[in-house]
């Protein structure tokens, strides 16, 4: 029964949570159908976790791969830090 449901409803959302989805969506296509910005995010994005793999491995070898996983969190950090900070409404 609950397998059917799942697999027949489309819109799992309540009317809350689909208008907060739907307004979200909307400001992330105002945000991001900017070629410009679009653009610099990516380049941003790409620079991030390109330095967190080299960290990642640099620290692994010269240190020890049992802490160099940390690299990965602190990426994750700035990368949230750069999306939020592309983001803000002008």
């Amino acid at each position: 029964m609950i397998l059917y449901l799942l697999l027949t409803e489309k819109n799992r959302l309540k009317p809350w949570a689909r208008s907060f989805h739907e307004d979200a969506v909307k400001q992330n296509m105002e945000i991001y159908n900017d070629p410009a910005t679009a653009t610099r995010f990516g380049l941003f994005s790409g620079a991030i976790w390109i330095f967190a793999t080299a960290l990642f491995f640099l620290l692994g070898f010269l240190a020890s791969f049992k802490y160099s996983w940390v690299a990965f969190v602190f990426a994750t950090s700035i990368q949230l830090l750069v999306q939020a900070f592309m983001t803000k409404k002008k």
